[in-house]
């Protein structure tokens, strides 16, 4: 024990660092849950996320773009898009899983979806699916860099609900 203070003042102080601990992961534990049911779009999120890394083909994935990259038509032919061609899987139905899957994906230089996998997801069927619809879409108008087209990054979030 130290010298000068007494039990009481010792468990007091545990108390406090305790009590201060606890705290703090009650707040961390309400700011994931609040984090993990954004609702932002529930339909669907479709947002450009600069990278830090760069691909396996040593080619830089740009972060900085004058022009965004953009899906023919747009954000709502987007979801017209994902609508038409999801095939919610029939075990997933089955369970009732419902939720949101987030693919992370590279739009090249021509505008090709490559690299597309599983940010967020919820089980194995509907991120199959997820991975399946990003994998299927039409070139999109790739992101440009003064004036040249350049490799972006990407996320979009599909919603599976019953």
């Amino acid at each position: 024990m130290t010298k000068g203070k007494s039990i009481y003042s010792v468990l007091k102080t545990i108390r406090k660092q305790v009590t201060g601990t606890m705290v703090v992961m009650v707040i961390l534990s309400a700011l994931t849950a609040l984090a993990s049911c954004s609702s932002v779009d529930d339909e669907l999120s479709a947002i450009t996320t600069p990278p830090s890394a760069t691909s396996p083909k040593k080619v830089k994935i740009f972060e900085d773009f004058e022009l965004r990259p953009s899906f023919p038509g747009g954000t709502a032919k987007l979801l017209e898009y994902i609508n038409e061609n999801l095939h919610y899987p029939k075990e997933a139905k089955d369970i009732c899983i419902q939720g949101k899957v987030v693919v992370s994906f590279t739009i090249e230089r021509d505008g090709s979806i490559t690299e597309a996998k599983v940010a967020k997801g919820i089980d194995s069927l509907l991120d199959a699916e997820a991975v399946r619809i990003v994998e299927s879409m039409p070139k999109w108008s790739p992101g440009k860099f003064y004036g040249k087209a350049v490799r972006t990054k990407n996320y979009v979030a599909v919603k599976f609900q019953l």
